[in-house]
């Protein structure tokens, strides 16, 4: 886990179907919520500024750009992070990129979450994914 905890790079692949969109709808996570930039919830929703991810802070959050995945379809999303820049990806497309003001710290030695983000330290999960999910 060392790999994927604190500033490192990382990414996430997946195939997802959501039947409906919501503002914010967690596919996989790690770290937990409550201080900016600590957190990781890569999401399938339609809010503008934290609808694909969300690091906790809107200095961190990350939306989809112009074009959101649409509901009731197969999408393969990919999120990266890599030196203070993050990527998300639609069907092969990079769909929107942000710099981050600083570098990712995500919490150390928690689990890595599908479908739901963490509130706490191994916490009470939030944030339901409704969809399906197919991992890569």
């Amino acid at each position: 886990m060392a790999d994927l905890d604190g500033g490192s790079d990382r990414s996430i692949e997946i195939w997802a179907h959501n039947p409906s969109l919501a503002a914010e709808e967690t596919t996989v996570s790690w770290g937990h919520r409550g201080t900016d930039g600590r957190n990781l919830g890569f999401n399938f929703g339609n809010n503008g500024v934290w609808g694909a991810v969300t690091h906790y802070g809107g200095a961190y959050d990350v939306g989809w750009g112009a074009t959101t995945p649409s509901a009731a379809a197969w999408h393969h999303l990919v999120y990266t992070y890599s030196n203070v820049v993050t990527r998300v990806y639609i069907d092969g497309a990079l769909a929107n990129s942000r710099t981050l003001g600083a570098a990712l710290n995500t919490y150390a030695n928690e689990p890595i979450n599908l479908g739901c983000q963490r509130n706490t330290s191994n916490g009470v999960r939030s944030f339901f994914y409704s969809g399906y999910l197919n991992t890569v």
